[in-house]
């Protein structure tokens, strides 16, 4: 999966073999972790603080989600 989980309009691409850039219209522009991103798509709408978590700009790792699955 190379797109946001929770907006089917978005796109994405891997990068840095690791790394995936995501470009979606609802949540913004985020870079996050293979790991991180299979453990959001389980989720069935965006988790309370992601929108926080994409504006910091920073690549979203797994700790990034856990923390909002906590």
């Amino acid at each position: 999966m190379h797109k946001c989980p929770f907006h089917s309009e978005s796109t994405g691409i891997e990068a840095e073999g690791e790394i995936n850039n995501i470009k979606c219209p609802a949540c913004g522009e985020y870079r996050i972790s293979n790991v991180a991103l299979e453990q959001i798509a389980r989720l069935d709408s965006p988790p309370s603080g992601w929108q926080d978590i994409v504006a910091r700009g920073r690549l979203i790792s797994t700790r990034d989600t856990r923390l909002l699955n906590a």
